[in-house]
């Protein structure tokens, strides 16, 4: 996809969240690029990283949404959940 496809796929994901305080993700250029070399331009590869973002913001609502943070969110491995049960 296109930088252009890609900010507005982010848009959109992002209004049909419908949350009061959206974090505008596609306003700000560097998280865009972040968000398409991290995804190779592939809409599901995008959708799994925006829907980390989220995750990550419900789990820090006071936390400032920028460029570094994002970045950090995106390379910062999850460890896997184990004996759950």
């Amino acid at each position: 996809m296109s930088i252009g496809e890609i900010t507005t796929v982010i848009k959109e994901w992002e209004d049909s969240l419908g949350w009061s305080k959206p974090m505008n993700l596609a306003t700000d250029k560097d998280i865009i690029k972040n968000l398409n070399q991290s995804s190779d331009g592939q809409i599901q590869p995008l959708y799994d990283l925006l829907k980390r973002i989220a995750i990550w913001r419900l789990d820090n609502p006071n936390i400032e949404i920028n460029p570094f943070n994002i970045s950090k969110v995106l390379t910062d491995v999850q460890p896997p959940q184990v004996g759950i049960g």
